[in-house]
Order: structure tokens, then C-alpha cells, then sequence
């Protein structure tokens, strides 16, 4: 495995085989290595020499995996755009969820896009009988403008 270390990481690879391979103890290591203790001591304590992901090993979300399933399943059959689907999963599954959280479940399911068959379905969502019933709770951005000649006038 190929990896790439900064120009300033005070071990590599090879110097943490180094101090694996030296006997010393940790004290002893870290004065000639000039290391600290700590890192020392983690070196000479672990099987491998490689560098560990510091990726979360557990994933913290306020949706539990059955909610999960329905949030995904609405998305799914009715091809809700996030912001609806976080209002419905808002009122009826979980008050607590964000719009970040509800993205990333999407994305981390493959479900943060539409399929090509449901453009279709995408491009009609607006006469959905679903969305006129929650038309009033959503927020309205659109104004009616006038733009007739005869008010502008010549």
C-alpha cells in the first residue's frame, strides 16, 4: 500500500519499524527517535506500522434503522425531493432530524438522485395530490407578477 506522508510527520513507515524492531523501552525510544512518550509507546505496542483511518467507526444519527427504512421507502415510491421529504419526516418520524442528516442517509444509500426513469414522475410532482395536501405547510416563494404592455405604457 502506497501512501503518501507529509513533509513533516516525524515517523514514517520505516522509522516505526525502526522502533519497533530497537528493543528500548518507550522512554528510552522517544529521546532517540525525538518522539514523545506516548507515541513511543503506541508504536511499540501495535502490530502493524501502517497509519490507522481516522474515519468514525460508528455513525451517529438521530433516525434509527427503522425509520431509516420508511424515510427510504418514501423516497422511493413517491420520488419526494429532500426538502418535502424532511418536512414529512419532520411532522410524522422523527422531529429531530436535519436536512443534512436526511442527505447523507440519502447519498450513503445511492438514493441522493433520481433515477432516469423518474424524471417523469419528477416533472409532474407538482400536481402530485401528496404535495397539495401539504402545498399550505410548505413555504410559498413565488409572486404573481403583471406584466402586461398596457401598464408600461409607450
Amino acid at each position: 500500500m502506497s501512501t503518501t506522508i507529509h513533509p513533516q510527520a516525524r515517523t514514517t513507515p520505516k522509522i516505526r519499524q525502526e522502533i519497533k524492531d530497537s528493543g528500548l523501552s518507550d522512554r528510552e525510544a522517544a529521546k532517540v527517535f525525538n518522539i514523545t512518550r506516548s507515541t513511543a509507546a503506541k508504536w511499540l505496542k501495535r502490530d502493524d506500522v501502517q497509519d490507522r483511518s481516522h474515519r468514525a467507526h460508528t455513525l451517529h444519527t438521530t433516525l434509527s434503522t427503522g425509520q431509516e427504512a420508511i424515510v427510504l421507502a418514501l423516497r422511493q415510491s413517491l420520488y419526494l425531493p429532500l426538502d418535502d421529504l424532511l418536512y414529512i419526516t419532520k411532522q410524522y418520524i422523527n422531529a429531530e432530524v436535519s436536512r443534512s442528516g436526511l442527505a447523507r442517509l440519502l447519498k450513503r444509500e445511492g438514493m441522493s438522485r433520481f433515477v432516469e426513469e423518474s424524471k417523469f414522475v419528477c416533472k409532474f410532482w407538482r400536481f402530485s395530490p401528496i404535495r397539495a395536501r401539504f402545498a399550505d405547510k410548505l413555504p410559498h416563494t413565488q409572486k404573481k407578477v403583471n406584466l402586461s404592455t398596457q401598464s408600461i405604457g409607450k
